[in-house]
């Protein structure tokens, strides 16, 4: 099943806006491993429909250290190396490291070094369940996505949500300006319940709805691709992120 985050990075590559690098983090480390290897899948076959557990990656260099008590830095020498290498067949070469706080201060550092020079081929995706753990300016030069656990969304209450979210995107989408803050300050009302994620399933309801017609609605694509990626982080007001849509659709 393709899911939203790996759905989105997609179409952020084919608007070009794919960030070189990502910190995915939470509690859900088997989702966050199928996410970022979703990506690096759908980079090489050229789509997300033809994404299968059984394909063998051959762009992609996976870097399993959650078992492990350190990562040190000749593997980030070879992280480097294969970066250096032009994809094969895939649009980027992508590196994903599980358990990256277990990465030392010598081999964060040398991680560092690449992020600040990244080739253009080159997609790294760093796994951990908290950035603490992380030195501050390797977090600074990461795009940050939360995958919420399974305790975090119920299945029920999931369904629930994704209909509620759908229904008001089509209305957002089809309502006069006039009406269009009405609607915001309905989502901003309902998020107060804290068991909800309204903000993030009503953009991506938004994004899918547009991206029927990417060719016509590619200015609100990226927009909305970029304030998608804002909302990964949990430690930015929801409420802020979603002030900017009221004005985007104003005229």
């Amino acid at each position: 099943m393709i899911k939203k985050s790996t759905n989105n990075l997609f179409n952020l590559q084919n608007l070009d806006e794919l960030s070189h690098a990502y910190l995915f983090y939470g509690e859900a480390k088997d989702e966050m491993r199928r996410e970022a290897q979703g990506i690096a899948m759908a980079l090489e076959v050229g789509n997300l429909k033809e994404v299968s557990p059984n394909y063998t990656l051959i762009d992609a260099m996976i870097i399993d250290a959650e078992n492990a008590s350190s990562i040190g830095i000749d593997i980030v020498r070879e992280i480097k190396n294969f970066l250096s290498q032009k994809p094969f067949k895939s649009k980027k070469r992508t590196v994903v490291v599980l358990g990256a706080e277990e990465l030392t201060t010598e081999a964060q550092n040398a991680i560092l070094k690449i992020l600040e020079d990244a080739p253009k081929s080159a997609l790294i995706i760093l796994i951990a369940k908290t950035p603490e753990r992380l030195l501050p300016t390797v977090i600074s030069r990461l795009q940050k996505i939360y995958i919420p656990s399974k305790q975090d969304l119920e299945p029920a209450n999931e369904n629930i949500q994704n209909a509620r979210a759908k229904e008001l995107a089509l209305k957002f989408l089809k309502a006069p300006a006039s009406e269009r803050r009405d609607i915001i300050k309905e989502i901003i009302e309902e998020e107060k319940d804290e068991s909800t994620n309204l903000t993030i399933l009503f953009v991506d309801a938004l994004i899918l709805l547009l991206g029927e017609k990417p060719e016509k609605n590619t200015a609100f694509l990226k927009e909305l691709l970029y304030r998608r990626r804002q909302l990964g982080d949990y430690s930015l007001n929801k409420r802020l992120q979603l002030a900017f849509l009221s004005s985007l659709w104003y005229n």
